[in-house]
């Protein structure tokens, strides 16, 4: 998928997606990747709190009071402007720092004017201390198949790959040149640079659903989601047609029916827009959600005849063949596969084999 000796920064922010950061660092760094990605110092912090030595790059803005910790930690932050730059040699006593200088091509998020990328990379070449690690974009429609959208992504790579060019003329080292996350490295071979920033994709979705797929796809490596969402089967009682479930009496039953209940609620992550519309895996069968899901409970419909026990595994989505994944739910929840999976609390365990 990308060409050899292409650098990897796995994406672990947000908690790594929902999977839990730390668990997927260490998993990443022994599969061989280069690089982490979060997106706050306090996200970081606790990466090495746990052990993790790997070069970790901020891509958020860094705010005064985070900059000792920055420091300390040896991060790498991402920048792009003259005002940050002037913190950062402020907060800077004998150490070094790393910092990466991010382009705006089209994001109109963070990062630095495309006519003003010169005179604030040439600031960082000449401040003491402080080092161009690396130069940067980030694109927002290269998931995206339409026409338009795929001419702005190319326009992107085609001014981001002038402006490198201009400051290696310039006599400047641009460092680890990257721009390509989940739909660049599908779609875009020549934006992959030095180094690719995949997300979505690492743990198993496409960035764009379907038509994130440009070209054929060799189908061994097509993403397979790497989490499973699972409960058990806590309480299960029969109940006679017309028994009115959960709050708002949004369920009615129409014949005698085993109702089961679940320890999961939208307070696990479980949104509450999934109520009466998911439907959830037991031993190999999927029954749909009864009623409203509450903070810490959903109830399930298992029919007049009853196939499970007590205490049975419940996959609400993931990875095992016939359950839904949190892309199958897209579509009821109006949201993205990213939400869904970010969306899981803490007070879920993440339990890694």
């Amino acid at each position: 998928m990308v060409k050899p000796g292409t650098k990897i920064c796995l994406a672990v922010k947000a908690d790594g997606y929902g999977h839990g950061a730390v668990g997927i660092a260490e998993s990443a760094i022994a599969f061989g990747a280069d690089y982490l990605a979060v997106a706050a110092v306090s996200e970081a912090e606790d990466l090495r709190q746990n052990g993790i030595t790997a070069p970790i790059i901020v891509l958020s803005p860094v705010l005064p009071e985070e900059m000792e910790t920055l420091i300390e930690l040896k991060l790498e932050a991402v920048i792009s402007t003259e005002a940050e730059l002037i913190l950062i040699k402020a907060a800077l006593k004998k150490e070094s720092l790393k910092v990466h200088l991010k382009i705006d091509t089209g994001m109109g998020r963070i990062g630095c004017p495309t006519d003003q990328t010169l005179s604030l990379a040439r600031m960082i070449a000449d401040s003491s201390g402080i080092t161009l690690g690396g130069m940067c974009t980030h694109f927002p429609v290269s998931d995206s198949s339409d026409p338009s959208d795929v001419e702005y992504t190319k326009e992107q790579i085609r001014t981001f790959s002038g402006i490198i060019e201009s400051v290696r003329k310039d006599g400047i080292n641009p460092g680890i040149v990257h721009a390509a996350n989940s739909g660049g490295i599908l779609n875009y071979p020549e934006a992959h640079f030095d180094m690719v920033r995949p997300g979505i994709l690492a743990y198993g979705y496409l960035p764009g659903g379907e038509e994130a797929l440009l070209s054929s796809l060799d189908p061994e490596l097509y993403p397979k989601p790497v989490m499973s969402f699972e409960s058990r089967l806590m309480h299960i009682k029969k109940v006679p047609a017309g028994t009115d479930i959960s709050y708002g009496r949004r369920y009615t039953t129409a014949g005698e029916t085993w109702i089961g209940t679940i320890p999961a609620g939208y307070a696990d992550g479980f949104t509450r827009k999934l109520s009466n519309k998911a439907k959830i895996l037991i031993n190999n069968r999927l029954y749909p959600v009864a009623g409203t899901i509450c903070m810490d409970l959903l109830m399930v419909d298992l029919g007049p005849e009853l196939r499970v026990s007590l205490y049975d595994r419940a996959v609400l989505f993931g990875s095992e063949d016939g359950a839904m994944n949190a892309a199958d739910l897209t579509d009821i929840t109006e949201t993205i596969p990213y939400e869904l999976l970010c969306a899981i609390s803490k007070r879920v365990p993440r339990i890694f084999d």
